[in-house]
């Protein structure tokens, strides 16, 4: 990511400490924090703080097999979550960390679950509620993260919000 040294100094990567196999940010300072959805118990795995100020996204990051028990046996509470959140003007990206080509190809995954990886998200857009992000591994999770903030970054001090 080109994010410069400047700008690196004033940023902090917000990390939920429930976060079980949580994204190493290299270079960039990160903080334990509870990310959590006002007057609910939801709470996402990542945000970030500019200046020490909050902003307004989000990012919950699933794998295939965590996303599948969310979609399925979740769902009611995760649209819930999803619902509140944009109520608040929360905006979720949803980081779906597998590949449709290989959860399509693999017999590891049944021809109904692959229709909820795909069809629960996509539905969550059209209805405004979330972001899909589709990566194939970790290291696409984090930079779908940063690439996120470099592009806040860029549009906030362009409108004159960054200081």
């Amino acid at each position: 990511m080109v994010i410069g040294k400047k700008v690196l100094s004033k940023l902090q990567i917000l990390q939920c400490p429930l976060e079980q196999k949580p994204l190493k940010f290299q270079g960039f300072t990160v903080k334990k924090q509870y990310l959590q959805v006002p007057n609910t118990r939801y709470s996402f795995d990542y945000s970030f703080l500019y200046n020490g100020k909050p902003n307004n996204i989000r990012w919950e990051r699933k794998s295939a097999s965590d996303a599948i028990s969310t979609f399925t046996q979740g769902r009611e509470r995760f649209v819930d979550k999803l619902l509140k959140s944009q109520a608040l003007g929360l905006k979720v990206y949803l980081i779906l960390e597998y590949d449709y080509r290989s959860a399509f190809s693999t017999p590891l995954y049944s021809k109904a679950s692959r229709k909820i990886l795909y069809n629960a998200p996509l539905s969550w857009a059209m209805q405004g509620l979330c972001v899909p992000l589709f990566v194939s591994n970790r290291t696409g999770a984090r930079n779908c993260i940063l690439s996120s903030i470099e592009a806040w970054i860029k549009h906030t001090s362009k409108i004159g919000i960054l200081q």
